[in-house]
């Protein structure tokens, strides 16, 4: 099964937050042990306050992570899933599972397609990968017909004249759907800069959270999801 990972940036701040608030604990210490708290503020304010941000942060991202992980879930275990089926599944209302839909296909692990006419999301892959029938189950003919796999039909033998077995579609069918499942390439968040995230968190520590938040693209329907 993939990894699933949507935004990874929620892993370096909260990642980052946890260290500043072992920081600022430590300094906190430090300053009662030596009477010099009020003294002594900007040690550990500072460093407390952007680990709270961090977290904060970080947290809503994984959040919202694992709410598109839990549809992600879903329709990795079918090949096509009710639109109507998935939003009282999930309770998650149309909008915020179309945005989903599109963050799981810009990994490009996978790729589903919402289909209208019908209010079905079905894994887009099947429309475009070949699968190669060599022969009848029934008599033994030679067939050798390529279908795509969300063939709605079982082709027929032309010499026996009996359509292909449920059965031998369904293997074929699976071991196809789990090769292309296995073969998907990750994408890292798009344009994102360590670098740039270290240079802004020294000098500013705000703009390098507004700078994760941006090129995680999680603005966009992090609040409004049922």
């Amino acid at each position: 099964m993939i990894k699933k990972d949507i935004y990874k940036i929620d892993n370096l701040l909260i990642t980052i937050g946890r260290i500043l608030l072992v920081f600022s604990l430590l300094s906190t210490g430090c300053s009662m042990s030596t009477n010099s708290l009020t003294q002594d503020w900007a040690s550990w304010v500072l460093p407390l306050s952007a680990a709270i941000s961090l977290l904060v942060v970080g947290g809503l991202i994984r959040h919202k992570e694992n709410q598109i992980i839990a549809i992600w879930n879903i329709l990795e275990h079918s090949t096509e899933v009710s639109m109507q089926e998935l939003m009282h599944n999930t309770g998650f209302e149309r909008p915020f599972i179309q945005q989903a839909l599109l963050l799981i296909n810009r990994r490009g692990d996978a790729y589903y397609v919402w289909e209208s006419k019908n209010d079905i999301i079905v894994d887009g892959r099947l429309r475009t990968t070949l699968l190669s029938v060599p022969q009848c189950s029934n008599c033994g003919g030679i067939i050798n017909q390529t279908l795509t796999l969300d063939l709605n039909q079982r082709p027929s033998c032309p010499y026996c004249g009996k359509m292909v077995s449920t059965g031998q579609i369904n293997q074929l069918k699976s071991e196809a759907i789990d090769k292309i499942r296995t073969a998907g390439a990750r994408q890292e968040a798009k344009g994102f800069s360590i670098w740039i995230f270290i240079i802004l968190f020294v000098v500013f520590w705000p703009a390098a959270v507004a700078y994760a938040v941006w090129k995680s693209e999680t603005l966009q329907g992090l609040w409004g999801n049922r």
